[in-house]
């Protein structure tokens, strides 16, 4: 059975709607960079946190997104000090935020062996900011792992896609923020099955987030043999989701093909994929152009895409 569950949204903000609207995706990590929850982990201070914010604050301000989606954001955890990751970021920018809280446990024994830099209580998720008012916010978990074991899955984040309504003018538009799994392939294709369906239940006009899947037709990823990670392809999330009906990714794949390296959004210490992506109804939009913003402030770059509405 899929969970789902209502999380909190907050308004402050109205625009008026104009035919261009410019959207990004990032996977923040939790603005800890680099080895956010991987080998030689250690907590981070506060300063560093601080600074993190104020780098992903002056991204926004300079590109001026109109939506932005964020995965990997923490809540006020003790693993971030107790920074509300999603409020510190969009509020003084004026943006309207919405909650997705994907990852609420008491506490998490992560890294086993270093007590003094366990995660401790998370409530960690994602989060929507918009510069449009935000009508409903509701996040719908996907399938954890079934080979890994119940023990472990307790600890374990969902994988997610965060619906979300907006009011544009005087249309509704339905976003959807996603994150799929990273370290099970089997998993990770169960999952973008079911965001294929959501998509077109839910009537999604833009779905983008980390897909941990770099495109199914990339020459390069291929050769990727990550030590912890089950990034074999052989899934092709990516290949599933090119087969929606009327849905386009913002990167055309010629274009992409051309010059892979120009679009890579991980890792951001030595580019060598791209897991992000930023999908559209291309019969109600056209992009105009998507660049990959340089950005240390995570191990994931953040991806920008510029569109224009199509006169109905």
């Amino acid at each position: 059975m899929i969970k789902v569950n209502y999380d909190p949204f907050y308004n402050k903000t109205r625009k008026l709607a104009c035919d261009e609207i410019k959207v990004l995706t990032w996977n923040f990590s939790y603005g800890y960079g680099i080895g956010s929850a991987g080998v030689n982990y250690y907590q981070k201070s506060k300063p560093h946190f601080d600074n993190a914010i104020i780098k992903a604050q002056k991204l926004l301000k300079d590109q001026g997104p109109d939506i932005v989606f964020l995965q990997e954001l923490d809540f006020k955890c003790k693993k971030s000090h107790y920074i509300d990751q999603l409020h510190s970021i969009g509020h003084e920018l004026d943006y309207n935020l919405a909650y997705s809280n994907s990852w609420k446990i008491p506490y998490v024994p992560f890294p086993l062996l270093q007590l003094k830099d366990h995660f401790g209580a998370t409530n960690a998720g994602a989060g929507i900011l918009s510069k449009y008012p935000i009508i409903s916010n509701k996040t719908i978990f996907l399938p954890k792992p079934k080979e890994v074991h119940r023990a472990v899955n307790y600890f374990y984040p969902f994988r997610y896609i965060q619906i979300v309504e907006l009011e544009v003018g005087n249309d509704i538009i339905t976003i959807g923020n996603v994150h799929l799994e990273a370290f099970k392939a089997s998993a990770r294709s169960l999952q973008s099955e079911l965001i294929k369906e959501l998509v077109v239940k839910y009537s999604i006009d833009f779905f983008a987030g980390d897909f941990n899947s770099p495109p199914y037709y990339s020459k390069t990823s291929s050769a990727i043999d990550d030590y912890h990670v089950d990034y074999n392809y052989r899934d092709d999330a990516s290949k599933k989701l090119a087969q929606l009906k009327n849905y386009q990714d913002c990167i055309d794949k010629d274009d992409e093909l051309k010059n892979e390296k120009k679009f890579f959004t991980f890792p951001t210490d030595k580019p060598d994929r791209r897991l992000d992506y930023i999908w559209f109804n291309n019969t109600k939009y056209k992009v105009i152009e998507t660049q990959v913003l340089k950005n240390n402030v995570s191990d994931h770059f953040p991806l920008q895409s510029k569109l224009i509405k199509l006169n109905e």
